[in-house]
């Protein structure tokens, strides 16, 4: 496994897929009831933006860095740069946090969130980082195993989030089968699913192997940086979200519509968000 997210972090995907991570937190966090959550490829927890591995491709300037020092009129938005805020509180924006440590602004105590990652320093690392959260677990292993290994959450209800790195070409095959998995174990729990949209014809396929697999409501929400696709390049970041909480696509519509005017690198770039 060589994929390392110091290197991306707090690009332009990182702020998309945890912009709707913190609204679907939101909504579980909103009622009194507890609530566990599963992140199946964790991370290292916190990222240093001027770190080596970051100053090589220093993706964040294109991300995070577009809405830092911004005071958003939405919400959700304002929300997102809140909790960036908790990681750089001398206001110079130098740490990015990974889902994980995003997570965890939402557990009270009665809340569980369990993180899996395969890349054993990575794991190592997280482990460190949350070594003082009881609430929180890390669990050094193949994060598309754990949804048949380590659900269903003694809370009864939940999110998942599976965001692989995308380095293989089965990468969409795994998600399903995890997802196929986890279903069985926990049929109401929320799933969130995270890819880059590089081929379009890939994902037409996805979303049928998708439909397939359960009778429940599926969302997709997707922001792209281009007005057209082309070969080749990261057209744009997709979420796929199973069971979605109550409201939540009217959420996304107004935040990501306020997001892609901020991130997308042709104005005119669509933005997706309906049932599947």
């Amino acid at each position: 496994m060589n994929y390392r997210h110091s290197y991306h972090a707090g690009n332009v995907c990182d702020v998309v897929k945890h912009t709707i991570l913190i609204s679907v937190l939101d909504t579980f966090f909103s009622k009194k009831k507890p609530f566990g959550v599963l992140d199946t490829h964790a991370g290292t927890g916190l990222y240093y933006l001027e770190g080596t591995e970051a100053a090589k491709t220093y993706e964040y300037e294109q991300g995070v860095k577009q809405l830092w020092g911004t005071t958003p009129k939405n919400k959700l938005l304002e929300h997102y740069i809140k909790i960036i805020s908790a990681f750089n509180s001398d206001g110079i924006l130098k740490y990015y946090p990974g889902s994980p440590l995003i997570i965890d602004r939402f557990l009270r105590d009665t809340d569980q969130l369990i993180c899996a990652e395969l890349h054993p320093e990575d794991g190592k690392s997280l482990k460190n980082t949350l070594k003082h959260q009881k609430q929180v677990s890390v669990h050094l292993q193949d994060g598309y195993l754990t949804p048949n290994a380590l659900l269903p959450f003694s809370q009864n209800r939940g999110v998942v989030f599976i965001d692989p790195p995308f380095e293989t070409t089965d990468e969409f095959s795994n998600m399903c089968a995890a997802v196929t998995s986890g279903l069985k174990k926990m049929p109401q729990a929320t799933f969130l699913l995270w890819y880059p949209i590089k081929e379009i014809s890939d994902l037409n396929p996805f979303y049928s192997q998708l439909r397939k697999l359960t009778e429940a409501k599926i969302l997709k929400s997707e922001l792209y940086f281009y007005r057209q696709p082309e070969k080749n390049k990261l057209n744009g970041s997709g979420t796929v979200i199973i069971n979605p909480p109550w409201e939540i696509k009217e959420t996304l519509e107004t935040g990501l519509s306020d997001l892609s005017k901020i991130l997308a690198f042709e104005k005119g770039a669509p933005l997706i968000i309906e049932s599947i």
